[in-house]
This record gives C-alpha cells, sequence and structure tokens, in this order.
C-alpha cells in the first residue's frame, strides 16, 4: 500500500503521497491499517478541491432537490442510490445528504463511477453523487438531471446548476479533495519549500486549465492549515462510516 510506504519512508521531502477523501475516511473503515493516519502524516497542500453533482435518472419526476426530497420522504426506501463503492467519498456524500435531509433511500454500490452512471441513465438506481468531471457529459446531453452541487460554492463549469445547501438542506457541503502528505517527521524547512512549489505550480495557465476543464478548484490550505483540515475530515468522515455501517458490510 502506498500510504504505508509513504508513512515508513526517511522524511526527507521526496517521497510523498498525493491523496484524497479515502485518507480520512480510511481509518473508520478498516480496523487494520499498517500506519496511523493522524499520526504518521504531516500536510503539505490541499492541491484542488472538486465538486461532486447531485444527479438522476431522466426519469425520476424531481426537477429540485426539494422535490426530491418530498418524493424520498413520501416513499421511504423505495428508490435507491449509486456509490462507486462502500465507504467512498461518494457513498460518505450520500449518507450525509440523506441524513440532513432525513430520508432514507437503499444503497447501491458500484466498482466504480462509469458503471454507477450507466445504471443511473437506465433507472436502475435514481440518484448519485457523481464527480463533476464524470457527469458533466452526460449532463450536457441530457441522459442524466443535475440538481445541484456539494460544494458551498457553485462550480463555474455549472454556474445555473445551485448547491445543495441553497436548495433545501442549509449547511450541506461535502468536498470531493485531493492533497499532498508526507512522513510526519518532515522538517519545516522541506514543507516550506514543497508548499512553496506547489503553489508555483498551481499558478501554471496549463495547470488551471486542466484543472478547469475537470471542474476542480486549486486550493491555498497548506502545512498547519491542511492538517488541522485534514483532522476534521478524519473525524467527519468517522462518524459517517458509523452511520452508514460500511465498515459492517466490508467484514
Amino acid at each position: 500500500m502506498a500510504a504505508a510506504f509513504v508513512a515508513s519512508s526517511a522524511p526527507d521531502g521526496y517521497t510523498l503521497l498525493m491523496t484524497a477523501n479515502g485518507h480520512a475516511i480510511n481509518p473508520a473503515l478498516y480496523e487494520k491499517l499498517r500506519f496511523d493516519t493522524a499520526k504518521d502524516f504531516r500536510g503539505v497542500s490541499l492541491v484542488a478541491v472538486v465538486p461532486s453533482v447531485l444527479v438522476t435518472s431522466p426519469r425520476v419526476p424531481a426537477k429540485n432537490v426539494s422535490e426530491l426530497i418530498s418524493l424520498l420522504k413520501a416513499n421511504p426506501n423505495r428508490y435507491n442510490y449509486a456509490s462507486p463503492g462502500v465507504g467512498s467519498a461518494g457513498h460518505m456524500a450520500t449518507e450525509l445528504f440523506n441524513l440532513d435531509a432525513e430520508v432514507k433511500a437503499t444503497h447501491i454500490p458500484y466498482k466504480g463511477t462509469p458503471e454507477a452512471l450507466t445504471d443511473l441513465m437506465s433507472d436502475n438506481v435514481q440518484y448519485f453523487f457523481a464527480p463533476l468531471g464524470a457527469a458533466l457529459p452526460l449532463i450536457t446531453t441530457g441522459k442524466v438531471k443535475a440538481l445541484a452541487v456539494s460544494t458551498a460554492a457553485r462550480s463555474a463549469a455549472l454556474p445555473n446548476v445551485p448547491t445543495v445547501a441553497e436548495s433545501g438542506v442549509p449547511g450541506f457541503q461535502y468536498d470531493f479533495w485531493y492533497g499532498l502528505v508526507a512522513p510526519a517527521a518532515t522538517p519545516k524547512p522541506i514543507v516550506d519549500r514543497l508548499v512553496a512549489d506547489i503553489q508555483k505550480a498551481l499558478q501554471l495557465q496549463d495547470v488551471k486549465e486542466n484543472l478547469a476543464a475537470q471542474g476542480a478548484s486549486p486550493s491555498t490550505l497548506t502545512d498547519v492549515k491542511f492538517d488541522l483540515f485534514l483532522q476534521s475530515e478524519i473525524k467527519k468522515s468517522a462518524e459517517l462510516v458509523r452511520i452508514s455501517g460500511a465498515a459492517n458490510s466490508l467484514k
């Protein structure tokens, strides 16, 4: 496992881990990891935040989030929601949505996003928090309906699609993110140099364009502030894993 390799590597700035939401979810999901996520790494930089978009099958008779919530409340556990797998970021985003909206539906995990979107188009599942980059072509061609984005602000890629928070679930936010971490003992001067190089790279025009094409936004959250972000993500994920029963389904 890459994370275990990095955790045990020399803290010299040459061995780093580019990671995502799973870094914060896995401690609650798996009983035996070969490292301590909270203690064996130090944050270098949050690199990018990618909105997920709440999409539905074209056959779902809901034009917005409020109508979807009303439909789900009127038919508890009748409808299915997709995810790219048990304990994935998409799974956790939907569990948070279901919790905040006070609705119940059946979780259908897939082996990845493409399979989930295929079944969504066929109405085998009815809603899905999908990565924006993967869902965008299907949204623009009308093969799935976009109701809202998961982030605190609207996405430049879908400016007319509201956030979940402004659509009837106040305070809702679930970011898909990517960040760089290093072995915990990495000295601050090395971290500072890495931070400077990453932030410089994120300002390059081609990098900005590539991120924008995926609906991603570059981040300036670094070092200690990124560490605090990771701690909050670990805590939030532990609660969502507990509520969802995701760890039990993997046993």
